[in-house]
Order: structure tokens, then C-alpha cells, then sequence
């Protein structure tokens, strides 16, 4: 790590952590309650999906997976990239897989796409998916199967070689970084009001200090619900700049409890079923905030942050869970959002869509446990025992509408 530190020009950083790293190293005879054993002999490539990113198989059972599940056997598109497989390292490894099969006269099957992870490794310049990528079908395992080269001799790929380093150290690249003014007000941001890709972003309200009393279950959702479930990619990407317009996603792939549909819940007000976004938006207008009472490890997936934007923006003041997934649980903090899970996971069962609660949000401390107080559309009210993980600075961002809002209020003062 040191030397990687060193490298790219931080070696300042490299030091500082020299000096502290006995505090991480174990105490000499320590011994502990739980002690996890992983024979790396034994360990092999996963592949994780397709559909869903918690699905991971090894790669030796990949190919009886897909005939077992009917999935397409066609390998269309490889990608080396993304923040876990983009490093010069990386690169380098898939270069040698790319290097091995070109020496044998193949080329890609599939169209092969690559995204450096910084100007850096772009400038000086994986492996599963580059052999992937050469055979052209998801049955191959580059582990133990055989190519056919250009004279139709069989070959097993040799293993992935790269340096953790380039021999002449990183290029910088060209350099994009402008330094900001001294003050704001030098900066103005020009957005067309007429733009439908672009909006300039209002802060949140703060909390108003009270306990939310007699609101609404915005959605139920029942089983998976990834953050491509709360704020789908493909057509909507290009509203990624227009807060408003992309939140008219929101929450459309999840599955609705009460009648197994997604984007298909009632709004209280009106009777009436209508898509997710639009009873949020109706419920705003109307100055009603809204729960989201989800399943299991809820927000998995990509760590997307309009996940967590979109029903900040519409109205909703908590997404109360079983369970959550890390990244999306503090996305939801830094936008003022109660990630607030069921102590009792069996509380889950024990709410209907159409129930009215009261969040007990003064009740919100470090450590201790918020009351969610469930009115039952036909039934006796019950409480309901909520946790939660925030710490004392995360306290102050739902205090003052957002992280955005309490950075902005502590360089003010």
C-alpha cells in the first residue's frame, strides 16, 4: 500500500499511516470470540447476476446455472471497469489474457469495452471478463476449458500476469482540475428553466422538530427491492441532472404487499390507485409526509444516490425495513431521510399498507430506539420498536434537512 501511496504522489499519507499502524495490529497472545477460516486453495472466480447483484455462483457452476435458469448463453457485451476492477492492475492482468489469446490468433467474440478508473491509469496504460469476452458464451470457464485457436488447436489460456505498478511510474494525465474561488460569489450556475435534463437543486426543509402523527404507507414492498427497483437506469438516465423529472421513477419496479403489482398503490386521500410517484407527488402537494415499509436487505445494488434523492424530493420522511443495505442506508441519512430498521423483524408482517402511523422522531438518539405507533385501518393501535445506526453528526443532518445543509450551516457560522 506504501508503495502504491508513494506512487501516486501521496506519500505523505503512506507515512502518516506508518506511524499509527501498530495501534491495528493485533496484541501479542490476544485471542478472540470468533475466528473465520478461508482455505484460499479452495476459493474460485464468482460471477454475481444476472438480474439481480446478490446472486453470486463460482464460475466452475456457472455454466449449469445458465442452462438450469434459461438464461441468454450469449456473452454481448464485456466490460472492464466500475470502482472494483478498473486499477492498473487490472488492466495490465486483462492485457495479458488479451495478449495470450491474440498470440493464438482469436479475437473477441463479444464487444469488449474498457473504463479506466482515473485520468492516471487511462494516461500510462480484468480478467474473468476478458476471457468471457474471447469465448463469447457465458458456458466458458477459463479456469479449466479450451479455446480452439486460429488452426483449430485446442489451448487453455494462461494465467492472468500484471504488475501492481507501472515500471516507470503514472502518467498524470492531462490535468482537469480548476481550482475554485476563494469565495461563491464569483460562481453563477446558468440551467435553462425550460431544461427537462437539468435542474438546479433546491436545500431540503429541515425537520421541523415534531413527531410526525397520522401519516400514510406510501408502498409496502414485498421481497427484493434493489436501488434499480427505486430508481431505474436505461431511458432514465439522461434525468440524472433533473431531480424532479427522474423521481418519476421512483419506486416503480418494487412490488406492492397488497396486491403483488408494481407501481400500483392506493392514496388514501382519493381511494384511488395510481403510480408510486404520482400519490408521493399528490401527498406533497398536500403536505403529507410518507413511510416506506420495505423487506429484507432493502437498497442493495448499485449504490445509487437517487435512490435515496427521489423520495427525499417527493415527500417521504422514512424507509423503515427489515433490513438495509449499507451504502444505500447512508445515502438516505446524508439526504435527511429515518433509515429505521424492525427490531423484531416479525413487525413487518404485523403492518398493512393501508395503516396510518406516527413516527416518534423526537425520540431520535444515538443508541437508542425509535416508536413507530401503527393505527390499523380495523384494529387496536400497537407500537412498534424501531433501530437505527446513526451516529451523533448523522443526528444533525436529519436535524437540519441533509449533510449538504449541515456542512452549509457550520461554514456559515
Amino acid at each position: 500500500m506504501y508503495d502504491y501511496l508513494a506512487a501516486t504522489k501521496r506519500s505523505e499519507i503512506g507515512d502518516f499511516a506508518r506511524t499509527y499502524a501498530k495501534e491495528l495490529r493485533e496484541d501479542e497472545g490476544a485471542e478472540y470470540d470468533q475466528v473465520i477460516e478461508i482455505n484460499l486453495s479452495e476459493l474460485e472466480p464468482h460471477i454475481n447476476g444476472p438480474f439481480t447483484p446478490d446472486l453470486a455462483t463460482p464460475i466452475s457452476k456457472f455454466s449449469e446455472a445458465v442452462k438450469a435458469n434459461n438464461w441468454p448463453e450469449e456473452l454481448k457485451v464485456g466490460l472492464i471497469g466500475s470502482c472494483t476492477n478498473s486499477s492498473y492492475e487490472d488492466m495490465s492482468r486483462a492485457a495479458s489474457i488479451a495478449r495470450d489469446a491474440l498470440d493464438h490468433g482469436l479475437k473477441a467474440k463479444s464487444l469488449f469495452t474498457v473504463t479506466p478508473g482515473s485520468e492516471q491509469v487511462r494516461a500510462t496504460i480484468e480478467n474473468l471478463t476478458v476471457a468471457l469476452t474471447i469465448a463469447g458464451t457465458l458456458h466458458f470457464n477459463p479456469l479449466t476449458d479450451k479455446l480452439k485457436d486460429k488452426d483449430g488447436n485446442e489451448f487453455l489460456l494462461s494465467p492472468p500476469t500484471g504488475a501492481g505498478l507501472p515500471s516507470r511510474g503514472y502518467d498524470p494525465g492531462q490535468d482537469t482540475y480548476q481550482a475554485p474561488p476563494p469565495t461563491g460569489s464569483a460562481v453563477a450556475v446558468a440551467v435553462s428553466p425550460t431544461s427537462d435534463r437539468l435542474q438546479l437543486l433546491e436545500p431540503f426543509p429541515a425537520w421541523d422538530g415534531k413527531d410526525a402523527t397520522d401519516i400514510p404507507i406510501l408502498i409496502k414492498a414485498k421481497g427484493k427491492t434493489t436501488t434499480d427497483h427505486i430508481s431505474m437506469a436505461g431511458p432514465w438516465l439522461k434525468y440524472r441532472g433533473h431531480l424532479d423529472n427522474i423521481s418519476n421513477n421512483m419506486l416503480i419496479g418494487a412490488i406492492n404487499a397488497e396486491n403483488g403489482e408494481a407501481n400500483k398503490v392506493k392514496n388514501f386521500t382519493t381511494g384511488e390507485y395510481d403510480a408510486v410517484p404520482a400519490t408521493a407527488r399528490d401527498y406533497k402537494k398536500k403536505g403529507i409526509p410518507w413511510v416506506v415499509i420495505g423487506d429484507w436487505n432493502y437498497g442493495e445494488g448499485s449504490s445509487r444516490e437517487h435512490a435515496a434523492l427521489e423520495p427525499r424530493h417527493l415527500g417521504g420522511l422514512a424507509i423503515i425495513t427489515r433490513s438495509f443495505a449499507r451504502i444505500h442506508e447512508t445515502n438516505l441519512k446524508k439526504q435527511g431521510m429515518l433509515p429505521l430498521t424492525f427490531i423484531n423483524p416479525e413487525d413487518y408482517d404485523k403492518i398493512q399498507p393501508e395503516d396510518k402511523v406516527d413516527l416518534l422522531c423526537t425520540e431520535l438518539a444515538v443508541g437508542k430506539p425509535i416508536t413507530l405507533r401503527v393505527h390499523p385501518k380495523n384494529g387496536e393501535t400497537f407500537d412498534v420498536k424501531l433501530a437505527h445506526t446513526y451516529n451523533a453528526p448523522q443526528v444533525e443532518w436529519f436535524k437540519n434537512g441533509s449533510a449538504l445543509n449541515t456542512m452549509a450551516k457550520a461554514n456559515a457560522s
